[in-house]
Order: C-alpha cells, then structure tokens, then sequence
C-alpha cells in the first residue's frame, strides 16, 4: 500500500485521474540497465526513477506506463545489497 504524503508524483496523478486501485505491479531485478535498455528499445522510458538508496550508494528503481497495454504501471527495482532503516512516523 502507497500513501502519497507530497507531491507531484505519478501516485498523486493515479488518485485523481483512476481514485483508489491497483497502481502498478513491482518486479525485482538483478541489474536495472539491462530491462531499461530493453524498455527503451521498445519505446519505453521511465515515468519516474532513482536510484543510490542503499547504504552503498547502489540500488535503483523505475516506473513505466504501461496503462494502456495492462492498466497499471510497472516498476522494475534493482534491490540495494543493504537497505536504509525506515523511517519512523
């Protein structure tokens, strides 16, 4: 689940655009660049990404819109090697 607390972002967009539901479908990779070249081969390019936030600097994410072909988008995730604490509310 995903609360959008600031915005811009394509979470607040979803909300007021489609209201609540399924915003997109996470898929964990070995490496980002490889599936981001292939996205972009196919005419793909990320709608929102970033990446070093890992302990390390490494760590990578990127969302596509594929709403029109699957009605939601995908998010391609290049896991850190050790993760940040969460942050406490």
């Amino acid at each position: 689940l995903i609360e959008p607390l600031e915005g811009p972002s394509i979470y607040h967009e979803w909300l007021e655009e489609r209201g609540f539901g399924v915003h997109h479908l996470g898929f964990h990779v070995p490496r980002l660049g490889p599936i981001a070249e292939a996205l972009a081969a196919d005419g793909f390019s990320p709608v929102q990404a970033g990446s070093g936030y890992g302990v390390g600097g490494d760590g990578a994410f990127a969302y596509y819109d594929l709403v029109d072909a699957l009605g939601l988008y995908v998010e391609i995730i290049e896991t850190p090697a050790r993760r940040r604490p969460s942050e406490g509310l």
